[in-house]
């Protein structure tokens, strides 16, 4: 009786989950709207929200700027501290040891099998073809599986290889394959986008060229899955994932050119003392 009571909670869990819609946006971290020579540095966060009850098992999609590689940088921004929480202050490309940059930790799992996945910046890796006319991020992946998954903040308090959210958890064994465990809300709000937004990558761009014009940072190839409960297949911990249907949001920049006297402020400095000694 009692398997045929679990049984049903995971059948409604799964249900709900195959109903939850993903929804991405490209935000720019301090509300920028424009770039200029005063103020060239742009920082993004690519953020995920998951209604429906669920969180945000697997991700993936490139990042486009509409913006020649010649007329820009990309870098990748520190997301989390070393304890794997969410890094608040300045943007910045690094940090003190241990932190992480672009891809958060929860989605770790295939960056650790080969680093192309936390994004190819203007090259050819795999499945990801450069574009070399823009300037481009290509190759994200994120996947909530493993250590990388199981190291999330509060998933594993007592350090025991399972999620505290399983029925075995405290004896320290090795749970039976197959075994699932439900995701902790609290967990699933705060780093797997449960009902609110959370950063999955990010990046800063910095303008070189100060040409008038808009700046169209989008996502393409994007793709989703989502989940309601961890599984233990094959010797470790990991999101059950249902397909989902995503949809993203980008953002426009508006880039304002240099202005004509500060252009050509030596040049007309030149003229000037021409003039005086004629």
């Amino acid at each position: 009786m009692n398997r045929i009571c679990v049984s049903a909670v995971a059948l409604m869990a799964l249900a709900g989950a195959a109903n939850a819609q993903v929804e991405f946006r490209i935000v720019e971290m301090s509300g920028q709207t424009q770039a200029s020579s005063a103020d060239a540095v742009l920082d993004f966060a690519v953020q995920a929200r998951v209604t429906g009850g669920a969180g945000l098992g697997t991700y993936n999609f490139n990042i486009l700027t509409g913006d020649a590689e010649s007329s820009g940088t990309l870098l990748r921004l520190r997301v989390q501290n070393a304890d794997r929480t969410y890094y608040t202050g300045a943007p910045t490309p690094s940090g003190a040891s241990g932190t992480k940059t672009g891809l958060p930790f929860q989605y770790n799992y295939l960056a650790g099998i080969n680093s192309s996945f936390n994004g190819l910046i203007n090259g050819t890796s795999g499945s990801f073809t450069n574009n070399p006319l823009e300037n481009e991020i290509g190759l994200i992946a994120g996947s909530a599986t493993g250590s990388s998954a199981l190291g999330t903040p509060g998933m594993d308090p007592g350090g025991e290889g399972n999620p505290a959210t399983w029925s075995g958890y405290g004896a320290f064994d090795v749970p039976p394959n197959n075994s699932i465990a439900p995701l902790d809300p609290a967990i699933g709000a705060t780093y797997f986008g449960q009902g609110q937004f959370v950063d999955v990558y990010r990046f800063r761009y910095t303008v070189s060229d100060f040409t008038a014009r808009t700046l169209n940072f989008t996502l393409n190839e994007l793709g989703a899955q989502v989940f309601s409960q961890w599984l233990y297949s094959n010797g470790e911990w990991g999101a059950a994932t249902l397909p989902a249907s995503p949809s993203s949001t980008g953002l426009q920049i508006q880039v304002v050119p240099t202005p004509a006297s500060a252009a050509l402020m030596g040049l007309g400095g030149l003229v000037v003392a021409r003039r005086r000694r004629a």
